[in-house]
């Protein structure tokens, strides 16, 4: 049963951060500051995957829910990067993936709060797995807005 949870979110999470990768120079102050944050969110990511792994009980789920909160909180710190003037259409982008992220992750912890047993009703099942889906897809809808973001920063 746990393994709901596990396979669902691992394809989510894995690729979340990996599309975010920056071109252009070093110099480039706006770039680099944005890289920092992307760079931050990676192991953070790689702790999640590792915790799914090992996703067994009630601590298991609060390990995770704690990790989500710290790749939202890492994340955010990409909105407090000052945008040089002619870039303020990125940092829109930026903030809409951040809204897509939260409320992806405001579902995983719904769902993370429902105790996971071998005693569910398949009606029990199902409202959990479409929880987890639903946190899925606004995962993939926070990832394209994050993509969108990088490739306006990236057409500059």
């Amino acid at each position: 049963m746990k393994s709901i949870f596990r396979k669902i979110a691992c394809l989510s999470l894995a690729a979340l951060v990996a599309l975010g990768a920056l071109t252009g120079c070093g110099k480039n102050s706006y770039v680099s500051k944005l890289n920092e944050v992307t760079e931050a969110c990676n192991p953070i990511v790689d702790e999640f995957n590792t915790a799914l792994k090992n996703f067994e009980s009630e601590e298991g789920a609060d390990q995770i829910g704690d990790i989500l909160d710290r790749l939202q909180t890492e994340y955010k710190k990409i909105l407090e990067v000052k945008a040089p003037k002619g870039y303020e259409d990125c940092t829109e982008k930026f903030q809409e993936a951040a809204d897509k992220l939260d409320a992806g992750i405001a579902l995983y912890k719904e769902a993370l709060a429902t105790p996971i047993s071998d005693e569910m009703t398949a009606e029990e099942r199902k409202a959990y797995t479409e929880k987890i889906a639903q946190g899925d897809d606004l995962f993939k809808e926070y990832q394209t807005a994050y993509q969108e973001g990088i490739n306006l920063v990236n057409s500059k």
